[in-house]
């Protein structure tokens, strides 16, 4: 077969290229002034799905299409650039990364290698969230749906090409089918609209839709007449720069916000390089040249600012954040001129396309090991491995089962068990990511079967929603109601402990039916819901809420040494203050307080007391392993007090209360 034609230039498309990559990296460096340039990608979505599709129409209508050309272009074209990204950033995590970071890092890397970074996404945290800014791969999600695409669409043509089915007919429908899923999807699973191939389709299918319909025209322009191509454009241009300014991380997007980038994209395309838009705003040589280097620039820029915001303990200056953007630029026009230019050549899979491919797996070999491994935490010599925590991921319980008791959403939430069947628990840990902390330190040390379920960032409190949070992807209710119901009605269930970062909640706003609902009360009439069975109700006091600006880098990491205790801890006064709601919300009810001060608080001081080991990972307030067992054990040791004879005011008095008054005298 002959290889594969590319459709003939436009360097009008090039320009909007350098469009969509300057919005986005101008939202990444200065958010508050490029408010929605995160809309950059759907522009490159579109553009991606007509380039490429054209030549994919083109070569079937001359019956010259191969797959092995297809993808061997498409090796040439995308692997080059990314195999070297993704070698330094994995080069530079290691020497400035602590272990669970680079075993996270690692995983990212090997999904980046295989593309599905969109789908481990789905696992994590979203798009816009503080976790984000210490992900420096996380920008590769885009990447993965597009290459997902290519493995469906071409196939799905092939064979439509072979049976005559319609080709506008068939990519009408997909598309159609696409945005239906992401409007269905968005409203209750925001992450999921975010991420999923499946809801971001219909954009990529919007520029194949215009290829076809172009590679049906001919030399004709795509629009019939001048003043419709003129209008086609500035409108295009209106559509592509209004989100920019209307569309935020707030915003319910993609959903309905989708369709202004996209559109706008399509029109500018269907406008043809003869418009006065195309021709004097994106036709210029600054923006081609953008343009022809925005893929590396997109590569490049994430990982810099990541790697930026980590060093620096949070947000980089302005001064920093431009000399970022303008570092990008040239190390994308040194990755396009000496490495992508020159691997680009040739017109079928030769050996440079083999050579690429292998290190893209070896490449991803390397992510995987670096995660098996731990981050490798025989780099950094021990007088300093013992200042950092165990790998976050290793501490992790399944975020959900096939069990249909409750029902649950996938990724979004805690369901594991301890023993052999999870109907035969006998002590139920409910709440938020602490409580999963809670469990993952309370299952070994104790000869019971422990449940564990629960909401990452969601209270566990009966039909309360939280309101005006933007990072929430999913509602706190119903799904907690689901099970704090399970928990009261399971026989097996002895035993119910109540966890969460209680302190996030005392702040929020909440609201049952409509109405606001306080902090006490919500936390009183789920204590009263879950007491009315007669089971032992314990509430777990959290442990110190700490800054996570106290947890400093040191590059290369193996620098760091033991800090100042002082900079990772709070005055008891303070530890009281954080609980000091809940400590009121249990007063005078028939429920045990577990409460770690003696765990956490020493000499005046709560938080990282202990000299040899941090006791949390570095956002300070979730607890590692070192933490985690401390509690666990602790949590252990009070319920077997509880469960012995005799040992009912232990419900009422909280253990560690006359330790802390002592603390705060001391203090």
């Amino acid at each position: 077969m002959k290889a594969s034609t590319h459709p003939k230039y436009r360097p009008d498309i090039d320009g909007l290229r350098a469009f969509a990559v300057t919005s986005v990296v101008a939202y990444h460096g200065f958010p508050h002034f490029i408010r929605g340039g995160f809309v950059g990608v759907d522009i490159f979505f579109v553009i991606s799905g007509f380039l490429i599709s054209t030549i994919i129409f083109s070569n079937l209508t001359r019956d010259s299409f191969s797959f092995r050309d297809f993808y061997g272009r498409r090796i040439r074209r995308i692997f080059p650039a990314l195999v070297l990204v993704l070698v330094a950033v994995l080069g530079f995590g290691w020497l400035a990364l602590r272990p669970d970071e680079y075993q996270q890092l690692g995983k990212h890397a090997a999904a980046g290698a295989g593309f599905i970074s969109n789908l481990v996404s789905l696992s994590e945290s979203g798009y816009f969230d503080a976790e984000a800014s210490t992900k420096p791969l996380l920008h590769l999600w885009s990447l993965g749906v597009e290459e997902q695409f290519y493995i469906v669409w071409p196939a799905l043509l092939w064979i439509g090409r072979r049976r005559r089915w319609y080709f506008l007919a068939l990519a009408s429908a997909v598309a159609a089918c696409s945005f239906g899923w992401n409007i269905a999807t968005f409203q209750g699973h925001a992450a999921t609209a975010f991420y999923s191939p499946q809801t971001r389709f219909w954009e990529l299918m919007v520029g194949s839709i215009l290829a076809y319909i172009s590679a049906a025209r001919g030399q004709r322009p795509l629009i019939g007449t001048r003043a419709g191509e003129e209008l086609a454009s500035a409108l295009g241009l209106i559509l592509i720069a209004a989100p920019l300014g209307l569309v935020t991380k707030d915003s319910p997007f993609p959903g309905w916000w989708a369709l202004l980038p996209t559109g706008g994209a399509a029109l500018i395309i269907a406008g043809g390089p003869r418009s006065w838009v195309n021709r004097v705003i994106f036709s210029n040589r600054p923006m081609v040249w953008l343009g022809l280097i925005s893929y590396p620039i997109y590569l490049w820029h994430w990982p810099l600012f990541s790697f930026a915001y980590i060093l620096c303990g949070g947000v980089p200056g302005h001064g920093v954040r431009l000399a970022i953007v303008l570092a990008s630029v040239c190390l994308a026009w040194l990755t396009y001129r000496f490495l992508e230019q020159p691997l680009a050549r040739g017109g079928h899979f030769n050996r440079k396309t083999l050579a690429l491919a292998v290190a893209m797996i070896v490449v991803g070999l390397a992510g995987f090991c670096t995660f098996e491994e731990g981050g490798f935490p025989g780099r950094i010599p021990s007088e300093s491995k013992r200042q950092y925590p165990e790998p976050v991921d290793r501490l992790q319980s399944k975020h959900f089962s096939d069990s249909t008791k409750p029902s649950f959403i996938r990724t979004d939430d805690f369901f594991d068990f301890s023993g052999r069947h999870f109907d035969q628990a006998q002590i139920a840990v409910i709440g938020d990511s602490h409580a999963n902390r809670l469990y993952l330190g309370l299952a070994p040390d104790t000869r019971l079967a422990v449940a564990n379920m629960g909401r990452g960032s969601c209270p566990p409190f009966l039909g309360v929603s939280i309101i005006g949070r933007d990072y929430f992807a999913h509602p706190c209710e119903p799904g907690d109601d689901e099970y704090l119901r399970y928990v009261k009605n399971d026989p097996r269930i002895g035993t119910i402990v109540i966890g969460a970062r209680f302190v996030e909640y005392e702040n929020a706003t909440m609201e049952r039916g409509g109405r606001k609902v306080s902090f006490s009360r919500a936390m009183g009439d789920t204590l009263d819901f879950l007491g009315a069975s007669g089971k032992t109700i314990v509430v777990a006091l959290d442990v110190p809420d700490l800054s996570a600006a106290c947890y400093k880098h040191e590059f290369p990491v193996w620098r760091a040494r033991p800090s100042d205790a002082r900079a990772c801890t709070i005055s008891a006064q303070g530890y009281l203050a954080q609980t000091r709601d809940v400590r009121e919300a249990v007063a005078g009810r028939n429920v045990g307080v577990f409460d770690p001060t003696s765990l956490f608080c020493k000499n005046g001081r709560c938080g990282e007391i202990d000299d040899r080991s941090y006791l949390y990972v570095f956002d300070g307030n979730h607890l590692n392993a070192l933490g985690t067992r401390r509690v666990g054990q602790a949590l252990a040791a009070y319920l077997d007090r509880l469960r012995q004879p005799g040992t009912v005011a232990a419900h009422t008095a909280p253990i560690g209360a006359q330790h802390t008054r002592t603390l705060i005298g001391a203090g």
